[in-house]
């Protein structure tokens, strides 16, 4: 509608009203339950069906529109998530500053946590994962801080990194945006 919500860093979120300017609410973590679990927002998501999800230094938190609350997801309790996308196919990514990045598959209601390993080249370059993006031919792209960027290939739930020794000038990557 005509609000829009930001996320702070140490100062929770605030609603602001588009049409007039002024905040009209402040979420801020207090000593309750279903409130923020804690005031520093990295990442908001609304989704195509209307659920708001926020992400912040211990996890990721559903918004309640009817009760005007949070309810922690269990699955990421403690994970710092750092972005928040829902792609083309209303799965949602997480990336995490720290534990990889994580896909909520919509069709399985299932969560799937994607990690470095050494031995894989083809597993995630790094485990500190910076951004999600998704181009115009719904293809998933992670940048990282110390990996480079990636590309994801649902088919085989693998990775294709491009890093330094393909002529990256460094190996953290924020955001990418597609172009013509």
């Amino acid at each position: 509608g005509d609000n829009l919500w930001g996320g702070t860093f140490s100062k929770g979120v605030k609603v602001v009203d588009t049409l007039t300017g002024t905040i009209i609410k402040t979420n801020r973590k207090p000593d309750a339950p279903r409130s923020l679990n804690d005031n520093s927002v990295f990442a908001i998501c609304q989704t195509t069906t209307g659920d708001i999800y926020l992400g912040t230094i211990l996890g990721l938190l559903g918004y309640n529109k009817e009760s005007d609350d949070f309810d922690q997801v269990p699955e990421l309790t403690g994970r710092f998530v750092y972005d928040i996308k829902e792609d083309s196919r209303g799965n949602l990514w997480l990336a995490t500053y720290a534990n990889g990045v994580y896909c909520y598959n919509v069709n399985e209601k299932r969560w799937k946590n994607y990690l470095h390993a050494d031995n894989d080249p083809k597993s995630l370059p790094y485990d500190t994962v910076l951004s999600v993006f998704e181009d115009s031919h719904r293809q998933i792209w992670l940048t990282t801080h110390g990996g480079g960027f990636c590309q994801f290939h649902p088919e085989t739930a693998t990775f294709t990194s491009y890093i330094l020794a393909v002529g990256m000038p460094t190996a953290v990557v924020y955001p990418i945006v597609e172009d013509k």
